[in-house]
C-alpha cells in the first residue's frame, strides 16, 4: 500500500545507478513509515515550505501539470503534509492489523456487487440503457465501498477529511 501512495502523489521513477530518483520519498524505509505513522516529519515544514518542496520535486513529471490545473490540490497537499494529526493518522491506517481484513472483505464484496449487476442486466435491453444502467451501479458500489472504508476508519480519516473541506471544496 506505501507503494500506492508514493505512486499517487509524486511518479516515482526508479533511475539506473548512476542516476538519481526524482521521487520526493527516495530512500524512505519501513522505519520512517512507522515513525512517521506516530509523528508527522514534515510538521517542522510551514505549509509553505512543504509548497515550494512539493513544486520543486513535481518539476518534469505529471505532477507538475496536476498542481498548475488544480491549485487547491496543491494547497491540501501542502497542508496535509504538514498537519500534525492528518497525515499520521492516516498513515496508521495502513499499518493496522485488521487492513488486510478490510481490503479481503471489499474485494469480495466488489466481485459480488459486480457479478450482481451482470447478473440483473441481462440483454432484453439497449445497449444504451444497459451501458447506463451499469455505470450507476457501479458508481453506487464503488461509492458504497467508500463510505464502507470511511465508516471503517473514521477515527483517523476525520483530520484529511477536515483539510479537503477546507482547502478543496469551496462554496
Amino acid at each position: 500500500m506505501r507503494l500506492i501512495l508514493l505512486l499517487i502523489f509524486f511518479n516515482i521513477s526508479y533511475a539506473e545507478d548512476d542516476q538519481k530518483s526524482s521521487s520526493f520519498f527516495s530512500g524512505m524505509t519501513d522505519q520512517y513509515l512507522e515513525e512517521m505513522s506516530k509523528v508527522n516529519l514534515f510538521s517542522r515544514y510551514s505549509p509553505e515550505e512543504m509548497r515550494e518542496i512539493l513544486k520543486e520535486k513535481s518539476k518534469g513529471n505529471f505532477m507538475e501539470n496536476v498542481f498548475q490545473k488544480f491549485p487547491s490540490f496543491e494547497d491540501f497537499l501542502s497542508h496535509w503534509f504538514v498537519s500534525e494529526d492528518a497525515l499520521p493518522n492516516f498513515i496508521s491506517i495502513f499499518k493496522d492489523k485488521g487492513y488486510k481484513d478490510f481490503m479481503i472483505k471489499s474485494l469480495v464484496i466488489f466481485i459480488i456487487g459486480v457479478i450482481l449487476i451482470s447478473l440483473l442486466l441481462r440483454k432484453e435491453t439497449r445497449i444504451f440503457i444497459r451501458f447506463f444502467q451499469k455505470t450507476i451501479l457501479m458508481s453506487l458500489l464503488s461509492l458504497g465501498l467508500l463510505f464502507f472504508f470511511y465508516f471503517s476508519y473514521q477515527l483517523k480519516l476525520d483530520p484529511t477529511v477536515e483539510l479537503i473541506k477546507e482547502h478543496m471544496i469551496k462554496f
